[in-house]
């Protein structure tokens, strides 16, 4: 039979939270860590808060998807403008009255991609080859492909996805985006990427580290090599990079020089060296991924630099995956996000995604447009110090700040499955307050187990700042 040593207690604060552990042992769980969250992530460091939320853009405009977003900047006059793709209507905003203006012109109804060249902007949408100079938008001239993918580079265009030659990228002559045909005295030409049979290209980036072309194909990643050399296209050539390609280009996503995607077996990442893929820490979640609606995922990067990806999953609805490079993986929930842009607003670089219905966002803000966002998390189930000795679970005081209208409510346990006991709200006033939790556990439960699991959720602006465990030891 157990017996106490003492009657006083022992606090362990948390110490700093961590992102997922979701298929880990609790003895091997760090105490911070979490077998489940939704909709937070780390931040200030090392708390634990709701994500971003999203602002409006102008109005909605109508019910139909967001093709593209595309920034025009003239380095000339230093014209600044944000258009964006609603259907197949191409608008641009009003600044200064935060409202996006009547049609400029008509695209296809198809996701878009563009890139800046001679201070025009080059649309492309896998029909219409556009180009739009501040005041009008016009069919881009010299016979360039109808390809769905653009990126420039080396004074150029590369344009890739055209339904004819899906393995190919094209490219214009230097500094010249209406001359395509290949010819003697000038640069334009193609180039074949295809790794294996059936293979076809699904996005393409320029690495500024690098200062390489890259090509994402279903099946791996390729580098164009030999730009700098004389006689160019006649001397390029491919390097395969990667054995993981992506089946959707649009999780592509740069974060100072390194590059990560979705790959069928999880997410990779990589910064010019070997390349790794991730899953091992989310893979129950990455195994809900509903991989015949692929094509709806969308991908963007927030102001603090994490990467997010939207899936749709099996079953309906969609999953957040966000990585945090210094604290790992997190998911959540939320609007679908189907294209990705960033623009200049007074000077401020801020990101920008476009939805299924019609809106634009900033990626900013504690609410999706004024919807408190909902979150939840599980930390634990986690040993409370040495495994081999059995405690009793007390209390949990929680350190956190609640905005104004948001909630909260926290419950216990003290097993790593199984119900939790009688959940408790949390009600805090302005600024940090702590929360003493004397929560009930679940009814018969062996509360002297030594596993601490914790279950919180609530909606709107949360930060949860620290958790301090109070507990006694008992005999082995």
């Amino acid at each position: 039979m157990a017996y106490w040593k003492d009657l006083s207690l022992i606090e362990q604060p948390i110490g700093g939270f961590r992102g997922l552990y979701e298929a880990v042992s609790p003895i091997e769980r760090p105490l911070g860590a979490l077998s489940a969250v939704s909709n937070l992530i780390i931040s200030p460091a090392p708390a634990l808060a709701t994500r971003p939320g999203l602002t409006l853009v102008g109005a909605q405009v109508g019910v139909s998807p967001v093709h593209g977003i595309h920034p025009y900047y003239n380095t000339v006059s230093g014209a600044a403008q944000l258009l964006a793709q609603f259907g197949t209507a191409l608008h641009k905003l009003d600044e200064a009255g935060n409202t996006w203006g009547a049609s400029i012109g008509a695209l296809a109804d198809a996701k878009s991609t563009s890139a800046m060249l001679n201070d025009l902007l080059i649309i492309f949408d896998g029909t219409n080859k556009k180009k739009w100079d501040g005041t009008a938008l016009a069919s881009l001239g010299g016979s360039p492909p109808a390809g769905k993918y653009v990126v420039a580079a080396y004074e150029q265009l590369y344009v890739a996805g055209m339904a004819d030659r899906p393995a190919d990228v094209d490219f214009c002559d230097i500094a010249l985006p209406e001359v395509w045909t290949p010819a003697p005295d000038n640069d334009a030409g193609s180039i074949s990427v295809g790794a294996r049979e059936g293979d076809y290209i699904t996005w393409l980036g320029f690495d500024k580290v690098q200062g390489k072309v890259i090509i994402w194909t279903r099946y791996g990643v390729v580098v164009l090599n030999g730009p700098e050399t004389p006689n160019r296209p006649g001397l390029w050539s491919v390097r395969t990079a990667s054995a993981y390609g992506t089946p959707n280009g649009r999780t592509v996503q740069n974060i100072d020089g390194t590059w990560m995607w979705l790959t069928d077996r999880g997410f990779a990442i990589w910064d010019g060296g070997g390349i790794r893929v991730e899953v091992d820490s989310f893979k129950d979640t990455f195994n809900t991924i509903d991989w015949a609606n692929i094509a709806n995922a969308g991908s963007w990067i927030d102001m603090d630099n994490r990467y997010w990806c939207a899936v749709p999953v099996t079953g309906g609805g969609l999953k957040y995956f966000c990585y945090d490079k210094q604290y790992g993986w997190f998911t959540g929930t939320g609007k679908i996000h189907r294209v990705y842009g960033s623009y200049r607003f007074s000077g401020r670089e801020i990101p920008l995604v476009g939805d299924s219905t019609g809106s634009v966002y900033k990626v900013m803000g504690d609410s999706d447009a004024g919807t408190a966002i909902a979150w939840s998390a599980v930390i634990g189930p986690s040993m409370l110090g040495a495994s081999a000795y059995k405690k009793e679970l007390l209390r949990v005081d929680a350190v956190l700040s609640l905005a104004t209208g948001a909630t909260a409510s926290a419950a216990m346990s003290a097993s790593d499955t199984g119900a939790f006991g009688a959940a408790k709200s949390i009600t805090a006033g302005a600024g940090v307050t702590q929360a003493e939790l004397n929560l009930p556990f679940a009814a018969g439960e062996n509360i002297r187990s030594g596993l601490f699991r914790l279950q919180l959720s609530g909606t709107g602006k949360a930060v949860l700042h620290d958790l301090v465990l109070m507990y006694r030891k008992a005999g082995k």
